[in-house]
């Protein structure tokens, strides 16, 4: 019996044939008995071809169904899952290939027609959720130990690097989530973020597969219709990131049913300005539960759980399956740093990059964060985001929180521009229809609550902040395209 098969062992034989994954959009579902069907397909395939334990196999797939089954039967067999955005470009799995050498990409067919020459085999997902390997592949030359996965994550200095993460750290994980969500088989999850990140993979499938539990996803979410889908599908909590809780808020269609049975919202990826969890809140009626994770930790390092919801709040509530500690940083601030079982061995897979990073057996986050004196951690700000004036330590999201409490501001970002002098100087890219009728209300904000070096010298007007699949903000491209302006 295979890993795989002995959690599906552990469901009640009533729940086997109900539906366990559904994709919200298009309503096509997915049993636990018809995931360990396609599952086992998948694996005789993937033996067939050659592939075996810890060889790395790249993975874009479009349909969130036959994503989750190529998933599971790549980490099945021992091997080991890469997971990118369906969209990426030939260059990108180039790239990737040069950094941990694969051995096979999954793709949908419609990428897989334009795979030709590639240094590792191509295996098609075909319409129908088979896959087909064209023949055998090149063997590894440096398997990893285990199975598990190979993410792609950005770095303090912006560079993507691999995150490798056994299946062990990944299921540990997928427990603690349980544990502090209180997850249960009358749970239904809702899930629109990427599938390719650990968010998704872990809080959504991997949780709900140990909870016994149903996942509802999709590929994204859509705000018309966000309301009416939830009561649909019965969800009884949803897992989001602020960008997206933003979106809803600032939606004055977007509004609960009153007939939904929604326990909890789950934020995290990015903090939660304070006027946005109050605001929506209030408006929709719903808890929310903050977390801070990070995927070198398998996901979440700590959760405001269910049980804290009635003590004290703030912050991204206590550390959950993890240590945390403040290191000293060097900007006077203290750096987050994490230690636990589920923070990546050094020795497994791509990890050996971490060593750097390590300070007496503890990993530096690159966050900048504090403890309150209830215990909670509280994130302030990216150490390569925060903003130098003068010597003076400005932390970008105080100063976002303030402007997102004006109506017609959507979205906003506080980033520095170069400064001969000062070092740096505070700007605002603001999501408005019309900067220059708020421009004044917005200065006036910034005097009311801010001290005078906080204060943003310039703001400019964007449609939307660019971001990436998971809803963080491209602070880095704004940089660049506030220069060029």
């Amino acid at each position: 019996m295979s890993w795989f098969e002995s959690q599906w062992d552990a469901w009640a034989p009533e729940r086997r044939t109900v539906p366990w994954i559904t994709i919200g959009q298009t309503e096509e579902t997915l049993s636990i008995d018809q995931a360990l069907s396609a599952i086992k397909s998948h694996r005789e395939t993937l033996y067939g071809a050659g592939l075996g334990r810890g060889q790395r196999v790249l993975l874009a797939v479009s349909n969130p169904i036959q994503f989750i089954t190529a998933w599971f039967a790549i980490i099945d067999i021992g091997a080991v899952a890469v997971p990118v955005s369906p969209l990426a470009p030939p260059a990108e799995w180039d790239r990737i290939h040069a950094t941990i050498r694969l051995s096979a990409a999954i793709l949908d067919d419609t990428q897989a027609s334009i795979a030709d020459d590639r240094a590792f085999t191509i295996i098609r997902m075909r319409q129908d959720g088979r896959i087909e390997a064209p023949g055998l592949v090149s063997p590894c030359a440096n398997p990893y130990g285990s199975g598990g996965v190979v993410l792609f994550t950005s770095g303090s200095t912006g560079e993507p690097k691999p995150v490798g993460l056994s299946l062990g750290v990944l299921m540990h994980a997928a427990q603690d989530v349980v544990n502090a969500h209180q997850l249960s088989p009358s749970d239904i999850g809702y899930c629109p973020l990427p599938l390719f990140h650990v968010n998704a993979e872990v809080v959504g499938v991997l949780s709900s597969l140990v909870a016994q539990s149903s996942l509802v996803v999709d590929n994204g979410l859509s705000r018309t219709g966000f309301w009416d889908l939830i009561e649909k599908v019965g969800a009884t909590w949803i897992n989001l990131v602020p960008t997206l809780i933003t979106l809803l808020l600032k939606d004055p269609e977007a509004t609960p049913k009153k007939t939904q049975r929604i326990r909890f919202i789950r934020s995290a990826s990015a903090p939660l300005p304070d006027s946005v969890r109050t605001g929506a809140e209030t408006r929709f009626g719903i808890p929310l539960v903050q977390s801070y994770g990070i995927s070198e930790a398998g996901g979440p390092v700590t959760v405001e759980s269910q049980r804290h919801l009635f003590g004290d709040r703030g912050g991204v509530g206590r550390p959950w399956g993890v240590s945390v500690k403040i290191l000293p940083h060097s900007s006077g601030h203290g750096e987050i740093a994490v230690q636990g079982p589920r923070v990546m061995d050094p020795q497994w897979g791509p990890n050996a990059w971490i060593q750097a990073r390590m300070s007496d057996g503890w990993y530096r986050t690159g966050d900048l964060g504090h403890f309150d004196s209830p215990g909670l951690l509280h994130v302030d700000g990216r150490v390569k985001d925060v903003i130098n004036r003068g010597g003076e330590q400005i932390f970008p999201g105080e100063i976002e929180d303030i402007f997102l409490t004006h109506p017609k501001v959507r979205e906003c970002a506080v980033i520095g521009h170069p400064n001969p002098v000062l070092g740096e100087e505070v700007v605002a890219v603001v999501a408005t229809d019309d900067l220059d009728a708020i421009e004044s209300e917005l200065r006036q904000l910034a005097e009311t609550y801010l001290s005078p070096f906080k204060r943003p010298i310039r703001y400019l007007a964007i449609d939307m902040l660019p971001k990436n699949r998971t809803g963080k903000i491209l602070r880095e491209a704004l940089r660049h395209a506030w220069q060029s302006a």
